[in-house]
């Protein structure tokens, strides 16, 4: 997968469920690990403006800051942590634990086959799509 087709997925389905938005940041971080400058600009299509900075020679506008730059670094060197939360990385379904959803906020909470404790992901909807305000670390 490369951003072109994470950015087309993000177009199609970003205005839907807010757990889509938690998918495909996943994939955008999986993307990371071989294409960093991809990976990056798709990361950046579904995270809050506040992990953002403005860089307008980069594809979407908008580079990681440097803690969550850091946090896919983080994540490049356990590539395995990613993909426990989805059932298959073939046919990405997340283990969905919970869903609270207000009109433009949300709360997923979701559940890794590598550890007993689920995490809380928490959106924004802001121009009509979910973009991840908190829980990536």
């Amino acid at each position: 997968m490369n951003f072109e087709e994470i950015q087309k997925i993000w177009e199609l389905e970003g205005r839907g469920e807010p757990e889509v938005a938690i998918k495909i940041y996943i994939l955008a971080a999986i993307l990371y690990e071989t294409n960093e400058k991809e990976g990056e600009a798709a990361c950046s299509l579904i995270l809050h403006q506040k992990f953002l900075i403005e860089d307008n020679n980069f594809p979407t506008k908008f580079r990681l800051n440097q803690q969550e730059k850091q946090n896919l670094e983080f994540l490049k060197k356990r590539p395995y942590i990613l993909r426990s939360y989805f059932k298959d990385i073939n046919d990405p379904k997340l283990f969905l634990r919970k869903k609270e959803v207000a009109r433009t906020r949300a709360k997923i909470i979701i559940k890794s086959s590598l550890k007993n404790t689920p995490i809380s992901i928490f959106l924004i909807k802001k121009n009509g799509y979910w973009k991840i305000i908190d829980g990536t670390t």
